[in-house]
């Protein structure tokens, strides 16, 4: 019996520019989804577009709306709005290292199905229309934290309804691959994740294209899963690439693996006294409440627009001298055996939070889909 096989890549950084303005719902993902589903994508689509509307996520010190890419950045029926915008199917926008290994007909008559991980759309179709933007998940951790949990459920729900049997994670870079819980996955379907043996991270990417363009899209089922099984890999001519059941076997076998990034090392570590922004040190000097945070939250308070940085800091003494406060709207979380708080900023925007007499310990601050929590 065949099964069928789904390949996860992710997009690039590079794009073409141009497009037309018609919007063709026919190839979305969303019409895979269960209603639910397609409302919680849609929903994080606006909130990263919002977010970098309001001046948010920047890039070596530039704010990522000014960056060229994003010129021409519209709040059009991709995210749910009503502005003209001007749109490319995905794989002919995306210009990078393993697009350019595969042809338009490779796309058009493909045996496998395939979805695009993208930290501004979430989940694509190759033929999905999207603008042109720029935002990958390494410019800020909020990113992931709008995608984060509720991303895995969407893909879950694509599986099923497509009755995917197996999963090929060409990823590569360990920033996607952690967007996705692959262990709730495994629960009922069976995965594959691609590794280079010379290079790690974005570098795998080309190798990964040329495997896709010559098999991976073109083979049928059963040849293509004698690849995915086969112990001694698929060379190409930049690497060898090795299927792998389970992530942790690449540092058994002595692949090599992406160093951990900056802000993923250090977003559990408490930020000191010395570092914290000088706004809510004045909070802690006026009001006699301790504010601790970790370099995560730190990361997503550079990240804030300024007038929304104002509101947080009135909300976190309201919070602070009355958890009641109706102006806080504060409501109790739980998730995964924690327990916690959730106030809201703004239409926009939420805080999560811990609390212990007048401590406050800020676990995470950004758009409302913060930490995949609806």
């Amino acid at each position: 019996m065949e099964k069928s096989i789904l390949v996860l890549v992710s997009c690039s950084n590079h794009k073409l520019r141009g497009g037309i303005e018609r919007y063709d719902s026919k190839n979305t993902v969303g019409n895979s989804l269960a209603s639910e589903a397609r409302r919680y994508l849609l929903e994080s689509r606006k909130a990263a577009i919002d977010h970098i509307r309001r001046g948010g996520f920047t890039r070596h010190g530039k704010r990522i709306i000014d960056l060229p890419y994003n010129a021409d950045l519209r709040m059009s029926a991709d995210f749910g709005g009503n502005e003209k915008g001007i749109f490319l199917s995905a794989h002919e926008r995306y210009a990078g290292r393993l697009y350019k290994e595969i042809s338009d007909d490779s796309w058009s008559t493909r045996s496998q199905d395939v979805l695009v991980l993208s930290g501004l759309y979430g989940l694509l179709t190759p033929e999905e229309p999207i603008q042109c933007y720029s935002l990958h998940l390494a410019d800020s951790r909020m990113i992931s934290d709008i995608w984060e949990g509720g991303l895995t459920v969407v893909l879950g729900e694509y599986v099923r309804k497509k009755r995917i049997a197996i999963v090929v994670d060409c990823l590569a870079e360990d920033l996607y691959r952690n967007v996705i819980d692959w262990t709730y996955l495994k629960e009922f379907v069976e995965i594959f994740h691609a590794f280079g043996d010379q290079n790690a991270g974005p570098s795998v990417l080309t190798a990964i294209g040329y495997f896709l363009a010559r098999a991976g899209l073109a083979s049928n089922e059963k040849d293509l899963l004698s690849i995915l099984n086969n112990e001694r890999g698929y060379a190409t001519p930049y690497e060898k690439l090795c299927f792998l059941k389970d992530r942790e076997d690449a540092a058994r076998l002595g692949l090599p693996l992406e160093d951990e990034n900056s802000f993923r090392a250090n977003e559990r570590k408490r930020v000191p006294l010395a570092e914290k922004p000088s706004e809510i040190v004045e909070i802690d000097k006026g009001h006699g409440i301790d504010i601790k945070f970790a370099y995560k939250v730190l990361e997503q308070w550079k990240e804030l627009p300024g007038e929304v940085r104002g509101k947080v800091l009135r909300i976190l003494t309201q919070f602070a001298l009355n958890p009641g406060h109706p102006g806080v709207r504060a409501e109790i979380i739980k998730k995964g055996g924690e327990t916690f708080f959730r106030i809201r900023i703004d239409r926009a925007y939420r805080i999560h939070l811990e609390i212990e007499g007048k401590a406050l310990t800020i676990r995470a601050i950004g758009p409302h889909r913060l930490e995949g929590i609806d």
